[in-house]
Formats: structure tokens, C-alpha cells, sequence
């Protein structure tokens, strides 16, 4: 994942891309955001979503406004929820749930 200031956006928002390595589409891609100062402490949390779909090996990106007092920003995936399978797995490749 990547993110960098949106310039130019009122509210001041970050963006950035998803990039995904998974066989699999997905899709409710949730993130949680956070804020870091200068020392290296968490200042703020935001949650967001990602947009649309992510296909197996493709990209995507999201926005999310700016947590005050951050220099940078740590962004984790929550939670997603799978659409397909991009290509065919072998049985031995499926994961039971």
C-alpha cells in the first residue's frame, strides 16, 4: 500500500494505492489508518474503504482526510471480503471455511 497527500482537496485528504498479490477478487476492503507525529506516536485513527473491487493482481485506490498532527501515516487492511477466484485452483489450493 502506498498514500501521499491529495493536494488540492478540502478537506486536506491523503491517497493512495492497493495493490494485490491474491488469486482471488475482493471486494469491502476496509482500512484503518493512522496518524503518526514526529516522534513516532500514534496520533489519530480514521477508517475507510477502498474503491471498488480489486482483481487477482490488480490495484485500486482510496482517500481519507488528513489526522492532524501526522507526518505520516500507517494504513493496515482490515477486513475484505472475496468476490471470485481469479483463476482455477486445484483442489488441494481451496481453503475450507
Amino acid at each position: 500500500m502506498t498514500w501521499q497527500p491529495r493536494l488540492g482537496a478540502l478537506p486536506a485528504a491523503i491517497e493512495g494505492q492497493i495493490y494485490s498479490t491474491s488469486p482471488f477478487r475482493v471486494t469491502d476492503v476496509r482500512l484503518h489508518v493512522e496518524g503518526i507525529d514526529a516522534d513516532n506516536h500514534r496520533v489519530g485513527e480514521r477508517f475507510a474503504w477502498a474503491i471498488g473491487d480489486i482483481a487477482p493482481g490488480g490495484e485500486t485506490s482510496y482517500v481519507v482526510e488528513t489526522i492532524a498532527g501526522a507526518v505520516a501515516y500507517r494504513v493496515t487492511v482490515m477486513s475484505f471480503d472475496v468476490v471470485s477466484v481469479g483463476q482455477k485452483l486445484s483442489p488441494t489450493e481451496l481453503i475450507p471455511r
